[in-house]
Parts: C-alpha cells; sequence; structure tokens
C-alpha cells in the first residue's frame, strides 16, 4: 500500500495514504511513510496522511509525536484543523498534544478549534488543563464553539462533573442544538439528576430592525471579508433572525465556495424550524465543491425537526458516495452527523444507521454507532451490529460501539452483551 504514496498521480497517493490508516491502524511501519505524506504537494493528502498518522497513534504514540509540531505549520487549507482532528483519532496516546490543541482554540482558524475541542472530548481529562478548556469555551461567542464544547463534556461524561453549571447555563441558548447539546450532556455527566430532552424553543424577539436592515445591506455587498463576517454575525443572531433566511439563500447561490459555505453554516444556525431553509440547504447536497456539500450537511444538523424533510435526500447523499470516494469522507460524516442529531428511530433511520456500522470508513461508522447510542432502546434490534463495532479496529469506533452498547442497556435494564 505504502507504494502508492510514490506515485505520480496525486489521487493514487490520496488513496494510498487513506489505506495506510484505515485498513491496518496497528502498523507502526507506515508512520515513516506518512511523515514524509504529511508534506505533500496535494492538500488533500497532506489531510489524509495526517488522519492516517492519528488512526495508527492509538497504538503507537510515535505517531502522535509526528503530528504535534504540525499544527503549527502555515497552511492556508483545512490542514491544521485535519491534523487536530486526527490527534482526537489517537484518544489517551495523544495527552502530550494537550496543551497544544489547548492553545489552538483560541485559533482563527474556526474549523481549526472546532476540531481542537472535538480532539480535546476524545481525549479525555488526562491533563488539568482539558476541563477548564472545555468549560470556558461554553462561554464563547460562537454557537459552534458552545455546540463543540458541550458535546465534548458530555462524550467525557461524570469526569466532566466539575463543568455541570456551566452547561447548566446553556440550558436557555438562544441557538436551540447548543441548548439541546448541553441538556444532554447534563444527563452523561450526572445520569440522576438530568435527562435527555429536546428542545422547542420559546419566540425568540427579532433583532432591531434597523440593525438588521444594516446586517441585510452587508450581506449582499461590499467586500469579501466584510461579507463573510455579516455572515457569521447573521449565523450567531439564532432563529430570531428567520427573516434573513431568504438573504442567506441568496449568498448560498454565489459563485464564491467561501461564500457559499459560511451562508451554509449559518442558514443552519437561524433556521431552526424552517422548511425554506431546509429546502435550500438539501438542493445544495448536489453542489460540485465536496467542502461546500460538507458545510451543507453539518447545518442541517442544526434546523432540528424541520430537517425531517431533508432525510430522504440526506439518505441518499450517504448512500451514492459510498465506497472510496476520500475527498468526500468528510461530506459523509457531516451528513450522518446531521441525522443523528435528529434522533429519529423512525423513517428507517435506525436500519440506516446499522447499514452505515459497515461503512469502509471509521470515521462514518463511529457517528453511526454514537447515532444509535443517542436512541437509546429505540435501537435494540441494532445490538449485534454495535458488538462488532464494539470490536472494530480502529479506538474511536470501539468507543463508540460501547457507549452505545451501555445507552440501551442502562436504558432498558436488560443485560446487553459488550
Amino acid at each position: 500500500m505504502g507504494a502508492g504514496l510514490k506515485s505520480a498521480d496525486a489521487a493514487q497517493r490520496l488513496r494510498s495514504a487513506w489505506q495506510l490508516g484505515e485498513l491496518d491502524p496497528q502498523a507502526k511501519g507506515a508512520i515513516p511513510l506518512l511523515q514524509g505524506a504529511v508534506r505533500d504537494e496535494d492538500a488533500d493528502v497532506r489531510g489524509t496522511a495526517a488522519e492516517a498518522l492519528g488512526k495508527i497513534g492509538a497504538f503507537h504514540r510515535e505517531a502522535v509525536a509526528a503530528l504535534i509540531p504540525l499544527l503549527g505549520m502555515p497552511d492556508r487549507t483545512d490542514f491544521r484543523a485535519r491534523v487536530a482532528y486526527a490527534l482526537g483519532r489517537s484518544g489517551p496516546n495523544a495527552v502530550e498534544a494537550i496543551p497544544s490543541l489547548v492553545n489552538l482554540i483560541e485559533d482563527k482558524d474556526a474549523h481549526a478549534s472546532w476540531a481542537a475541542l472535538l480532539s480535546l472530548g476524545e481525549i479525555g481529562p488526562q491533563s488539568p488543563q482539558v476541563l477548564p478548556a472545555l468549560e470556558s469555551s461554553l462561554k464563547e461567542a460562537s454557537a459552534a464553539h458552545r455546540f463543540v464544547a458541550a458535546w465534548a463534556l458530555g462524550h467525557i461524561g461524570a469526569k466532566a462533573s466539575a463543568a455541570a453549571p456551566a452547561l447548566q447555563r446553556l440550558r436557555d441558548d438562544l441557538h436551540p442544538l447548543v441548548a439541546e447539546t448541553a441538556r444532554w450532556a447534563l444527563g452523561e455527566i450526572e445520569p440522576q439528576q438530568f435527562s435527555f430532552e429536546s428542545v422547542k424553543p420559546a419566540r425568540l424577539p427579532e433583532p432591531e430592525p434597523r440593525s438588521m436592515e444594516l446586517l441585510r445591506s452587508r450581506l449582499s455587498s461590499g467586500g469579501r471579508v466584510g461579507r463573510l463576517a455579516a455572515l457569521w454575525e447573521a449565523g450567531e443572531l439564532g432563529p430570531g433572525a428567520a427573516t434573513l433566511v431568504g438573504d442567506l439563500i441568496l449568498v448560498l447561490r454565489d459563485p464564491d465556495s467561501e461564500l457559499q459555505g459560511a451562508a451554509a453554516e449559518s442558514l443552519g444556525k437561524i433556521g431552526w424550524g424552517s422548511s425554506m431553509a431546509v429546502d435550500a440547504l438539501a438542493k445544495e447536497l448536489s453542489n460540485e465543491r465536496s467542502t461546500v456539500r460538507a458545510q451543507v450537511a453539518y447545518a442541517l444538523g442544526w434546523t432540528g425537526p424541520a430537517a425531517r424533510r431533508a432525510v430522504p435526500a440526506l439518505v441518499r447523499f450517504c448512500r451514492d458516495l459510498e465506497g472510496f470516494a476520500h475527498k468526500q469522507i468528510e461530506a459523509r460524516w457531516a451528513a450522518a452527523c446531521a441525522l443523528g442529531l435528529l434522533r429519529l428511530a423512525e423513517d428507517g433511520l435506525t436500519e440506516e444507521f446499522i447499514r452505515l456500522l459497515s461503512d469502509p470508513e471509521s470515521d462514518v461508522r463511529f457517528i453511526a454507532a454514537e447515532s444509535l447510542g443517542y436512541l437509546g432502546p429505540r435501537a435494540a434490534s441494532a445490538v449485534e451490529a454495535l458488538q462488532t463495532a464494539a470490536q472494530d479496529p480502529h479506538l474511536t469506533v470501539r468507543r463508540r460501539g460501547r457507549w452505545a452498547l451501555g445507552k440501551i442497556r442502562a436504558i432498558t435494564g436488560e443485560e446487553v452483551p459488550m
């Protein structure tokens, strides 16, 4: 497999890097090969090689040591975000990366900082820096930071009890997904005190009309940097700014892919309950740019129950891009994640998640296992498939499979073999 890293064809190098991490994550001999590939001229090969090192790092700390310096490399792509995410795939073995990941949370690159938060949750409280960093992020102005930090604390579970008061304050966050995730996390941390409940947001007051008009103007005109800033501001207003849905849909059709992606994410944040927002996002799942498709799928997860109308499109999206299509893995992960956040057992989704547990990509398998865990006893038909996931070669899949089995057993009171 490693011979393909020397190919003149970037697609072949990409495939080889993916295979080294995905098919044999215990292969220590692949580490030197991947260390060379993280400096490949092709951005996707670099990122894929970093993620492969992260998968191997769950078994060999030498791979973790190779990844940590890469967090400081200047790169105009999402490379550092993929390195940060890769370190989470190494789990507790990445303890030495914690200081670097904590520093990355403050980075101006939002995707890199979100990936750092995700990975701190996977590594766990192996250092006294972890819980304060996650708790501090619950107070961030960015709704995405609050969501990811709450998600990470929930997966840490009882060991994150010190963060419970901060999570309590998020139970009424103006973004319903943040509030719902905080409530779920509290139930994971103190199951005797809290139970998961989905959130039906109160009617939120619309922001002051003049400021909305100014924001609407900035969304449609001015320089690219100013429009990106306006898109972020619009999303942070939450569902109370639903009158901006039409304006964001117009930006979603812009030829600039970065503006499209930012518009998708903001549309998801203000589009809770909006069929208009959901339909516009679902249509963009066929966008020609894979990065935009990933942001669109992620955004659908923020739209709450309204996203139910997008379930067929999300399922088709996952199925149409099956097999080796590595450039689509992030988008398929995001689509599976969006389906999981709906927490639906009906519409055939339990069977769909069971099918995704056999996906060739471990990232998709782990989010499928997590999604089944959200369903608890409603996922009883998935026990056999989850038992297989609990023995998966990849650490993240094993952990989620065992967590999901535990949720089924804990809630039903039945003995579920682990």
